[in-house]
């Protein structure tokens, strides 16, 4: 899929949206994607990957770090978007690229 959102414009979405306020001082830990898979904060942890659902945010693990290091969001039951460089990047959970990768699925 040919969509691309440079950084800066996704940023200032981002922080446009309600439910961005300043992190409390409990949650401010939480600033790697490590924090957010081993936190509370998401629930209905699968692992399965068939088992994503659209708005799952989707966890990757050693894709340039040991552990919990990539994060994107679901858009479907196959297609992510994650930051991919300066752009954002839509690929499918079955791409040879991330599905060695694959970490699991958390919602709220």
């Amino acid at each position: 899929m040919g969509l691309a959102v440079t950084a800066e414009r996704w940023v200032r979405l981002f922080r446009s949206h309600p439910l961005c306020d300043e992190p409390s001082r409990e949650d401010r830990w939480r600033t790697n994607v490590s924090g957010y898979w081993y936190s509370g904060h998401f629930k209905n942890k699968r692992t399965g990957i068939t088992s994503g659902r659209r708005g799952d945010i989707i966890f990757f693990a050693g894709t340039y770090k040991s552990g919990p290091s990539h994060i994107g969001i679901m858009l479907d039951d196959e297609f992510f978007i994650h930051a991919g460089g300066e752009m954002l990047q839509i690929n499918s959970i079955h791409d040879p690229m991330w599905r060695p990768y694959f970490l699991g699925y958390k919602s709220l």
